[in-house]
């Protein structure tokens, strides 16, 4: 019985260790069909100049849009918040194979989810336009998870009307 005590007191830790590594996490998933060649909404995605014109989670302005388009390259960005408050989202690009994926972090300054999250996005060629397949992972319990849904959801909205406009004029 001693021997089972004191081995129970051992493996303890061990076991909080492997629960707190092995966090559960949350994510969402959305899928748009755009009226336009894959090229050009991977470009529409990833052009500082025309972020500000389609990134507008809940109509919530760019102030400024920086990124290194590369692996390993820094990407940031400020919107205004409520009561002119400054939001600012930033992280690391992992992967960016144009024109058909992006993987970057994605944190929040002052983070407010608690831990770095993971957005991929994927462009996929469909009957003559472009399939963007948006996921994001990595949120540490589903709450955040519907506003940001919301969030990217308006974001996708405005880039369909961003890339029909381009085409129109094409």
């Amino acid at each position: 019985m001693r021997n089972a005590a004191r081995h129970a007191a051992r493996s303890k830790p061990a076991a909080t260790l492997a629960a707190a590594s092995v966090a559960p996490s949350a994510s969402l998933e959305l899928r748009r069909v755009v009226a336009a060649p894959r090229d050009r909404v991977f470009d529409a995605w990833t052009d500082a100049a025309l972020i500000p014109e389609w990134f507008k989670p809940g109509a919530v302005p760019l102030r400024s849009v920086e990124l290194q388009l590369r692996a390993g390259g820094a990407w940031r960005m400020v919107m205004d918040g409520p009561g002119g408050r400054a939001l600012t989202g930033g992280g690391v690009f992992l992967e960016v194979d144009r024109p058909r994926r992006i993987v970057y972090t994605w944190n929040w300054e002052p983070d407010v989810i608690g831990r770095e999250t993971i957005v991929t996005v994927e462009f996929h060629e469909r009957d003559g336009g472009t399939e963007i397949v948006l996921r994001h992972d990595g949120f540490p319990t589903p709450r955040p998870v519907p506003g940001h849904r919301a969030g990217w959801t308006a974001c996708l909205d405005a880039m369909s009307i961003l890339i029909s406009r381009t085409e129109a004029s094409t």
